[in-house]
């Protein structure tokens, strides 16, 4: 070992690096220490790693020294680093000291961040990095250029055989093999509807009431005139026979609020239903409902006629 007297660190010559030596004269400039409070003492001890001093016992004199020192040294190389140096306030106040024109290297430039949501750079795509070429489409079924027109036509001409050619037989086949190429077609609530109307007039009123039952199931959702049509299947369960349901028919026709022309046929409808099935009460309070409702109607002199013979 050297004989030499140990020398302190901030008093050994200014070395090359300007971040050290900057260090090395702050540490010269710092005033002297005050001395520190116990209870300051103790909780610099409590960081440092150790426990906590008795009560009542002191430090090592050297360490509140030591601890500033090594307190002044990192904050000398943080802003030095970081190219801004300031003393505390309360030091700059009692001992002011001019700065050292020394230089300060600049801090570096900060890297270019881009934008959120901006298109990253993609990089340099080597010949045989290159994606390969996508696989040619699959080959699908052509499709028809307009199938609703399609089904328009094919409807259009069972209506047409129905009410201008008055052949609803053929209408029918033209509505069977609508059903078959389009089971959810576009317009499959007209075509149910021509079908009940093509086999009414083909007299096939059981058929009728079958596909009428079917949809009054769904409320005749979705159909046209689903007014008319709880209508006609009153009427086509009245001409079965079928009173009681016939009644509920009507007055689920009448609750709908219907126009007057279906209003007058559901009202007296009921009354004849009602006193077929025995309710004669019920059949009268329709018939005079159908009088003050339509005194010059269809079926008004019916009407009279029967509240005479039900008169005791």
């Amino acid at each position: 070992m050297s004989d030499a007297p140990l020398q302190r660190w901030k008093d050994q010559p200014s070395p090359s690096e300007p971040v050290e030596a900057e260090a090395r004269r702050l540490a010269r400039e710092m005033p002297p220490a005050e001395a520190l409070t116990p209870g300051a003492t103790a909780r610099i001890a409590e960081k440092l790693g150790s426990l906590p001093p008795p009560s009542g016992t002191r430090l090592p004199r050297g360490l509140p020294l030591l601890t500033v020192g090594a307190l002044v040294v990192a904050s000398a190389l943080y802003f030095g680093l970081n190219g801004a140096v300031e003393s505390p306030p309360s030091a700059q106040e009692e001992h002011p000291v001019e700065p050292a024109p020394e230089p300060v290297p600049a801090p570096p430039e900060p890297e270019e961040v881009p934008a959120p949501g901006a298109p990253s750079a993609a990089p340099p795509v080597t010949p045989e990095e290159a994606p390969a070429p996508p696989p040619p489409p699959a080959h699908r079924e052509p499709r028809p250029e307009n199938a609703l027109l399609e089904e328009a036509k094919l409807l259009g001409r069972a209506v047409e055989q129905l009410r201008r050619e008055q052949d609803p037989k053929a209408a029918l086949v033209t509505l069977q093999r609508y059903f078959k190429r389009f089971p959810r077609g576009e317009l499959i609530g007209e075509a149910e509807v021509t079908r009940v109307e093509a086999l009414l007039r083909e007299g096939r009123k059981s058929e009728a009431l079958r596909h009428l039952e079917r949809l009054h199931g769904t409320g005749f959702a979705g159909l046209p005139r689903p007014a008319e049509l709880a209508l006609q299947r009153a009427e086509l369960l009245a001409e079965a026979r079928r009173d009681p349901e016939a009644a509920r028919a009507f007055s689920e026709v009448l609750d709908r609020a219907p126009s007057p022309a279906l209003e007058e046929r559901a009202l007296f409808g009921r009354a004849v239903c009602r006193a077929r099935a025995g309710d004669e009460a019920g059949m009268r309070a329709d018939l005079d409902a159908y009088l003050r409702r339509f005194p010059e109607g269809r079926f008004a002199a019916e009407a009279r006629e029967r509240l005479e013979s039900a008169a005791p």
